[in-house]
């Protein structure tokens, strides 16, 4: 009976294409299944979604961390997306044949064994969490690299902000800190919208939609929403994770984005999904679109003549 598991670690790079293709053929060759790349300059930041046995999984963050190792380094980053670490959050999220709970012993086991062998401190989250407030670690990640370590580097500083493993140091010089747990199954989501001159105060009205939508301002439960400017692209971006995509609308959230976005008369460039999307949010767009359908992926047949 094969246990597979999901990992989706986010890596503070997205702009060195060779760096983030090298680090693909790493992941491949660690006998995982690796399903999706998805970069970005202006974040800068690649997420790399993989598949395998549970062993597998763990050699393969690993062998990525070890590579990556003396390649990046946090005082020369820059990129709108928060980080706090070079290979910044490591989530485990249960495919097939074991529990959350058995999953997170698995976890918290692998979390000691990577600070053991790369000294990168680390907070557990999610099942993993320690404390209530790190369910959740956007507190702590968004203060970025710089505010994180310039705290850390205080010897009266909070118990609630050291981080679950660490030694002589609470941050590495240059790899910061590491956010490991277990997670549910999340879909990222992006909003892209146009820089039209015409329509003035873009990013504070997309940012009172972010307001309205996210759960931390009394929104939509699951949702966590922030606001970018893409200065490549010239585009602002709305960016979303819904962190229970099994059990979360995200038919009513795109309705409601549009229906904000409708009000504010902001135009809609493109929209974008980072990494997978779950089966089960599919079968409910498509359902939600067609009306109390008997839609699912049985009724998928895929054609390969053209």
């Amino acid at each position: 009976m094969d246990i597979i598991v999901e990992s989706v670690p986010n890596i503070s790079e997205g702009r060195n294409k060779e760096l983030i293709n090298t680090i693909a053929n790493v992941i491949e060759k660690s006998g995982v299944n690796l399903l999706d790349i998805h970069f970005d300059w202006d974040h800068n930041r690649s997420v790399f979604t993989f598949i395998g046995q549970t062993d597998k999984i763990f050699n393969t963050i690993f062998n990525i961390t070890e590579f990556i190792y003396d390649k990046i380094d946090l005082t020369k980053h820059k990129g709108v997306h928060p980080r706090s670490g070079a290979i910044d959050v490591i989530p485990f999220i249960p495919v097939k044949n074991i529990s959350y709970q058995d999953l997170t012993v698995l976890v918290n086991e692998f979390g000691y064994k990577f600070f053991e062998r790369f000294n990168i401190p680390v907070y557990f989250y999610g099942f993993n969490a320690t404390k209530t407030n790190r369910i959740k670690m956007n507190k702590i990640r968004n203060l970025n690299f710089e505010k994180l370590k310039e705290l850390l580097k205080n010897n009266n500083i909070d118990n609630d902000l050291k981080p679950d493993i660490y030694k002589d140091k609470l941050i590495h010089e240059k790899l910061g800190v590491c956010f490991i747990g277990v997670r549910k199954p999340l879909l990222a989501f992006n909003v892209n919208y146009l820089n039209t001159y015409q329509n003035e105060n873009i990013e504070k009205k997309l940012n009172e939609i972010a307001k309205k939508i996210r759960e931390s301002s009394n929104g939509i439960k699951n949702v966590q929403a922030k606001v970018f400017f893409l200065e490549s692209k010239n585009l602002f971006q709305l960016s979303l994770n819904i962190l229970d995509a099994l059990n979360t609308d995200f038919y009513f959230i795109f309705n409601k984005i549009q229906e904000y976005s409708n009000k504010f008369n902001l135009k809609i460039a493109n929209t974008e999904i980072v990494g997978l999307i779950p089966s089960k949010t599919v079968e409910n767009i498509v359902n939600n679109y067609l009306i109390n359908s008997n839609f699912g992926f049985k009724k998928i047949i895929e054609f390969q003549v053209e």
